[in-house]
């Protein structure tokens, strides 16, 4: 029977020996484990970060340049505006093109009334243009040749009659480009 004890005793040695070290096991190593995976989230995270950081930074450099570009645009353009308080020099400009030219014109200007169009868009005009067919086609080549933008919305042509076919008459109405807000 001593024998049958001892099998006993060493089988429960065993068992509690195998048990002791599965404990010390889970105890030691599954912390462990947790962290490990706990700091792989982690850097996948912060990875995820820095990826969405550098994507925001490039995206800011591309918006910087573009609004340099846009920049740039608009200040070559410049000279197509009519600021603010000039449009008499715009009128004084068409007014010798017409003597030049041999054409008799009468431009009027008045403000864009209502919230049609672009806040740039605020003078409407209307211009007549009378004379000779040959002299009113020069006129409106030297109104095209000129720097500033005049925004055409319609044009009436009125050929001469029988006694006059040689008479020309353009009526232009349209809008006149302001300078955009900080240039």
């Amino acid at each position: 029977m001593k024998m049958g004890h001892a099998k006993l005793i060493v089988t429960l040695l065993t068992l509690s020996g195998l048990t002791g070290l599965t404990a010390v096991t889970v105890f030691l190593f599954v912390p462990t484990f947790k962290d490990v995976v706990k700091l792989a989230e982690d850097i996948s995270q912060a990875h995820a970060e820095l990826d969405a950081q550098y994507a925001d930074r490039k995206n800011l450099l591309s918006s910087l340049t573009k609004a340099e570009t846009a920049h740039a645009d608009v200040q070559r353009l410049a000279a197509q505006f009519v600021p603010a308080g000039r449009e008499l020099d715009l009128i004084t400009a068409v007014e010798n093109l017409a003597a030049k030219d041999g054409a008799v014109e009468r431009m009027t200007l008045s403000a864009n009334e209502g919230n049609k169009g672009a806040d740039e868009l605020r003078e409407n005009y209307d211009l007549t243009v009378d004379g000779a067919y040959r002299n009113v086609m020069q006129m409106l080549v030297d109104l095209e040749k000129m720097p500033t933008l005049l925004i055409a919305e319609s044009v009436t042509l009125r050929p001469g009659t029988d006694a006059d076919p040689s008479f020309l008459s353009v009526q232009m109405h349209g809008r006149l480009a302001s300078p955009p807000k900080g240039l």
